[in-house]
């Protein structure tokens, strides 16, 4: 690929029929009105739209002050009233590069065809193709304008999504990101999680260990919160990951990434407890239940969430969740704990005798299974 390098600027013609800007090298060209990028299709058909982005290498020919574009490896041209095309016998295959007015980096791209006596430009129509248009577009025409975008800018986009964040944006990925994921993880305890992107069965492996397991979460049932195993992760989809393996730093990097989502799925039957998450910190409702350390609470008060995170909520206050199961396989029994009970509570063995007394935190009791304020609780 060629090294990009900009050679030096032209001052315009009076006529404005002579580029004002000489830029050589390999770019991505950009519309600055929808934000696609030029791609060329299986036919040659240069277009905006259904391919994947396609760089072209821009020269500049001295001896008549025009432009070559060459896209997979042909001459891009086009004849009047024509589709754009690469590697085709069209007529006209050299190009004015033009800078647009008081927007630095935008430029005009046309086709200056003698037998109308114009230069057609090219622009992104209504329909979302690219399309040409026999005069030189307004300033205000964006359609019509092109920002030229380094490979570095397209095809080696880095991306940083961080858990103590209070805000997420969905970033721009052209072709493939690589993803680095601040989220912290219990070992070998089931974690919430949710993702604006997908992940394989080997990615999953690779980043949490052999043997991690994945939940998804199937229906509300008579107090049950049922889960199902699945193998891999949906984009926007909230579960449950048990990690057999995780990062000391709590950093992970996920490559090829090609796109994100803008907001997570709410999953589960409506009027039931449904799972809800967040790709950033935010504040839940109130009378949620969260999943910490293997123990699910039932959270009285409104609670600080990281990213990457999710909950589960129901404003149906005459359902109530005794116990979740993993392939109809009790996995927390009678595990939702009231985390803002009244005072301090007490504690018992199955069996029914008293192990401890005025507890306000079971994080201090030794493994086990306990019955605390009459519900069976598993550590």
């Amino acid at each position: 690929m060629k090294n990009i390098k900009t050679l030096f600027l032209l001052l315009a013609s009076l006529s404005g029929g002579m580029a004002n800007a000489q830029t050589t090298g390999t770019f991505y060209l950009q519309n600055v009105s929808t934000g696609k990028i030029l791609a060329l299709d299986g036919t040659g058909v240069v277009d905006v739209q259904g391919a994947a982005p396609t760089s072209i290498d821009i020269s500049y020919d001295t001896s008549d002050a025009r432009y070559t574009l060459s896209a997979g490896g042909g001459r891009m041209g086009t004849d009047v009233h024509a589709q754009v095309t690469a590697g085709s016998n069209a007529k006209y295959q050299k190009w004015d590069i033009q800078a647009v007015d008081g927007k630095e980096g935008v430029y005009l791209v046309g086709v200056p065809m003698w037998e109308a006596s114009s230069t057609f430009y090219i622009y992104s129509n209504s329909y979302g193709s690219l399309a040409t248009m026999p005069y030189r577009p307004s300033t205000e025409f964006e359609a019509a304008q092109w920002k030229m975008l380094t490979t570095e800018e397209v095809e080696n986009v880095q991306v940083t999504l961080d858990e103590l964040s209070e805000t997420y944006t969905v970033p721009t990925i052209y072709m493939s990101a690589t993803v680095n994921l601040k989220r912290t993880f219990l070992l070998q305890k089931w974690n919430t999680l949710s993702l604006p992107f997908s992940l394989t069965a080997a990615q999953i492996e690779e980043q949490f260990g052999e043997g991690t397991l994945v939940a998804e979460y199937d229906t509300y049932d008579n107090g049950v919160l049922k889960f199902k195993s699945v193998s891999t992760i949906e984009a926007g989809i909230p579960y449950l990951i048990w990690p057999t393996s995780i990062s000391a730093e709590g950093y992970y990097t996920f490559e090829d990434v090609s796109a994100l989502l803008e907001s997570p799925t709410v999953v589960g039957p409506e009027d039931t407890y449904r799972f809800y998450s967040t790709f950033y910190k935010t504040t839940t409702p109130a009378n949620i239940i969260g999943i910490s350390n293997d123990v699910a609470y039932l959270m009285r008060k409104a609670q600080t969430i990281k990213g990457f995170r999710g909950y589960f909520y129901s404003d149906n206050a005459n359902i109530k969740v005794q116990t979740w199961t993993l392939d109809d396989a009790t996995v927390i029994d009678a595990a939702v704990v009231d985390a803002e009970a009244d005072g301090p509570f007490d504690v018992y063995t199955i069996s029914g005798q008293k192990v401890a007394g005025g507890v306000t935190d079971i994080e201090a009791l030794p493994r086990g299974v306990y019955v605390v304020n009459g519900r069976k609780v598993i550590k």
